[in-house]
């Protein structure tokens, strides 16, 4: 270095070399810094992989529990269901259905009794004049005026198809399709209009309706818009009734949805189904054994709109009968024997009570079984989501014998 050119020449060489290896420490921290963070998240991803995993297998184990724990939630699904309380209407229903279905264990004045109706015909009007349409007694009418009552099965098959072929016709290569190939391909139609019209729901329908009939939809309540979506579950197959209506109508039975001809029809790109179901005018020849052996719940309360057993009228209409159930309920169950009549639709004895005097049935309707006992498990809010789902899909595992360390305080099982 002999000239001041060689000193700057020399500066500007050191500040290059300085310069290359700031820059390449620089790199070296960044490179290292990228893989400590990128070792960080890959043990992050790697812990959650493996508790993926850990749940996996645990949801293929059942929910265990130690002998107490289940024996607990038992007690408690039982102390449930032994505090329900009858009334005397429903005890009475009760004895008499159990009566009709096991009458080895009837009093022999009552069986008598239930035996005598097998003679006597059915008078009560409300229940003979909702009788067809309660039982899906009926016919479907074509509209050359045949039904399906007095055809055979195979006739009414082949009915369905020939109606269908006279207004469905395809073309394959310029060749008539086959009956066969029809079905299919209109079938597929059908099916992605019905699932279009289920993807935009009720409006959907009543926007298919307007477009077809060129009018509003109108006078149709919740009630019935709740139907018209349950046909159309129906026919796209969203649940165990899939295609339900379908088969009903091929076996001449009654229909499940009283709009699926509308549903039908509008898919069909008309307003009505071509064939027509209607009930028998008349009731079938009924004996008063007919109605409570077969439909009890006309008297029970559960067809009623509010829920109440109608005992006057079944009092009216099996009088005898009545006197014997509630002279035996008197005298079965002390707790009833002053009521009044006034006092009958009042529940005022429990579940429990009745097993305990052991009348018919209620020993058995105590026991819980496992659906009662995994509602007591439900409402246990210990117990996690994950929990109740092995619950459901594995059922339980009970532990014998478990070590200390895998029993809390409580003698609940620890996971």
């Amino acid at each position: 270095l002999n000239t001041d050119l060689d000193f700057t020449v020399y500066g500007v060489y050191r500040d290059i070399y300085s310069s290359l290896i700031d820059a390449y420490n620089r790199g070296q921290g960044l490179y290292q810094q990228f893989y400590n963070g990128y070792s960080r998240y890959s043990n992050y991803m790697y812990l959650c992989q493996q508790a993926d995993e850990a749940l996996k297998r645990a949801e293929s184990y059942p929910l265990i529990m130690t002998q107490s724990q289940y024996n607990r939630y038992k007690e408690k699904a039982q102390s449930h269901i032994e505090s329900l309380k009858e009334s005397f209407s429903s005890l009475l229903f009760h004895i008499l259905d159990r009566f009709i279905s096991e009458p080895d264990k009837a009093p022999e004045n009552i069986k008598e009794l239930i035996e005598a109706t097998k003679k006597e015909p059915a008078t009560n009007k409300r229940i003979l004049d909702s009788w067809n349409e309660a039982f899906g007694l009926g016919y479907y009418e074509l509209p050359d005026g045949r039904r399906s009552d007095q055809m055979t099965s195979e006739e009414w098959q082949n009915a369905l198809k020939e109606l269908f072929l006279k207004t469905h016709s395809l073309t394959i290569n310029g060749e008539p399709a086959t009956a066969e190939e029809t079905f299919t391909h209109y079938g597929q139609q059908r099916l992605l209009t019905a699932l279009e019209l289920f993807y935009k729901g009720i409006d959907g329908i009543k926007e298919l309706y307007r477009a077809t009939t060129g009018e509003e939809m109108d006078g149709v309540d919740e009630a019935e818009e709740t139907r018209l979506l349950e046909a159309l579950e129906d026919i796209v197959g969203t649940d165990w009734r899939s295609k339900e209506e379908t088969r009903r109508k091929e076996e001449a039975e009654s229909p499940l949805y009283p709009l699926q001809g509308l549903i039908n029809g509008l898919i069909d790109g008309t307003t009505a189904s071509s064939t027509v179901w209607k009930y028998y005018e008349a009731p079938p020849e009924l004996t008063k054994h007919d109605i409570i052996a077969e439909s009890l719940c006309f008297y029970n309360g559960e067809e009623s709109e509010d829920g109440e057993p109608q005992l006057k009228e079944f009092k009216a209409d099996y009088p005898a009968l009545y006197k014997a159930l509630e002279a035996y309920i008197k005298e079965a169950v002390p707790a009833l024997k002053n009521l009044k009549p006034a006092q009958y639709s009042k529940e005022l004895i429990s579940w429990g009570e009745l097993a305990e005097l052991d009348i018919i049935g209620y020993k058995t309707l105590v026991a819980p079984d496992e659906s009662q006992i995994a509602e007591e498990i439900a409402e246990d809010e210990s117990i996690s989501y994950s929990q109740h789902s092995r619950y459901w899909k594995r059922g339980i595992a009970i532990i014998q014998n478990p070590p200390e360390w895998r029993v809390d305080e409580n003698g609940d099982y620890i996971e």
